[in-house]
């Protein structure tokens, strides 16, 4: 599991923003083989990603947003 099933789930839902932990929970797998596919699918100019709304304000931490590049 990994990097082709989450193009194929941004590839299904092109036009809809998912976190990467949303994608975890409709592919069930883990939060991290997301991050990693992510980064590279980044990387290779595939996505669109932005940042979601202001850091999150317990952990400080920026989060995005990601969909398939149309």
């Amino acid at each position: 599991m990994g990097q082709q099933e989450v193009y194929d789930l941004l590839k299904r839902h092109k036009n809809k923003w998912l976190s990467s932990k949303e994608m975890a929970l409709e592919l069930r797998i883990s939060l991290g083989s997301v991050t990693v596919s992510l980064q590279k699918l980044r990387k290779a100019n595939i996505l669109s990603y932005k940042l979601r709304g202001n850091a999150n304000s317990v952990t400080g931490r920026k989060s995005y947003i990601y969909r398939f590049k149309n």
